[in-house]
């Protein structure tokens, strides 16, 4: 699209290396299909709208939740009176193992399952909090609200694209008001993923079936997996299984294992001072000769490569 607009990250966010920020929007305006590099939690606080993602539009209302991943072109139309919470983010702040994060219940499918839901038209499947809830959101939102804009000048988050140049003078968070934001954001997302894994069903949706899969991968990804195992998890049939997994992953389920190990070894060579073999045993790959060729064609360089670059950017 050429007309297409876009975020730039340095107008987002203070610190490339603490890629967070909030904006509270009142009366937001009908706005045009756009793309970032980030992620995004929206949640409406009232007023009426329609999101469209892609070519497909879903009616907002208050109380409604989703989470958008920013290479998805999204906007708004048809705003009255839309007052919402733009929770901006990188999937970064979300990779600390320690965390173990990815196991809580619900991440998965709210995190990634949902996103891909909406790109191919389905919405009844989304969160969708009662006034108490959307209660303590507020309250959780306002304090890292006061948190990432008490130590900043220009803070407000502007949609803009290519022609808009104007200057914002958004300065760094200290260091203080980084870890209580990121308390609170971290808090914010796994109150979300229990409340999104307590919602009350007939019948399990295939959007919670994949999301155990991705956790059970999450949680063995450095051990043996394979379909058979991870078919049993899903409780669906192998044909179902497989066609549903790609359809909500764009992957298959073997090809989003070896990407998550790539991922994890990526991660490892870049934290911690394990060498080329034990990083590719811990992540699951028996053959390091064979992790190397494998992280080479996916990350365009060798593991060894990499790691001296990591630590070269650190030092410098």
């Amino acid at each position: 699209m050429l007309n297409q607009l876009k975020y730039e990250r340095k107008l987002v966010f203070g610190n490339e290396d603490f890629p967070l920020n909030l904006s509270t929007l009142e009366d937001h305006p009908d706005y045009p299909l756009h793309v970032h590099d980030f992620s995004e939690i929206v949640i409406v606080l009232g007023g009426s709208g329609v999101n469209v993602i892609n070519e497909e539009s879903f009616p907002l209302k208050a109380g409604d939740v989703f989470v958008l991943h920013g290479n998805r072109p999204h906007g708004f139309r048809d705003t009255q009176q839309l007052s919402l919470i733009n929770v901006l983010f990188d999937r970064s702040l979300l990779e600390v193992n320690q965390l173990e994060i990815a196991d809580l219940p619900g991440y998965q499918a709210l995190f990634d399952v949902e996103p891909a839901l909406l790109d191919i038209g389905h919405f009844n499947r989304h969160l969708q909090l009662n006034f108490s809830q959307l209660t303590r959101v507020r309250a959780l939102t306002n304090a890292m609200e006061i948190e990432l804009h008490s130590s900043r000048i220009g803070h407000k988050v502007r949609e803009y694209d290519e022609r808009d140049k104007s200057d914002l003078d958004i300065q760094p968070i200290d260091q203080g008001s980084r870890l209580i934001a990121l308390g609170h954001f971290m808090i914010l997302v796994g109150t979300l993923s229990r409340w999104y894994a307590g919602k009350p069903i007939q019948a399990p949706h295939k959007t919670h079936k994949i999301g155990k899969v991705l956790s059970h991968m999450e949680q063995r990804y450095d051990q043996a997996v394979d379909i058979e195992e991870l078919t049993e998890v899903s409780g669906m049939s192998r044909r179902n299984f497989f066609r549903s997994f790609t359809e909500l992953t764009g992957k298959t389920p073997m090809a989003y294992l070896h990407d998550l190990r790539i991922g994890r070894a990526a991660h490892l060579l870049q934290t911690t001072s394990k060498n080329i073999t034990e990083t590719a045993f811990e992540c699951g790959f028996e053959d390091s000769n064979y992790f190397s060729r494998q992280f080479k064609k996916a990350m365009g360089i060798t593991p060894r490569a990499y790691k001296a670059q990591q630590s070269s950017g650190k030092t410098s």
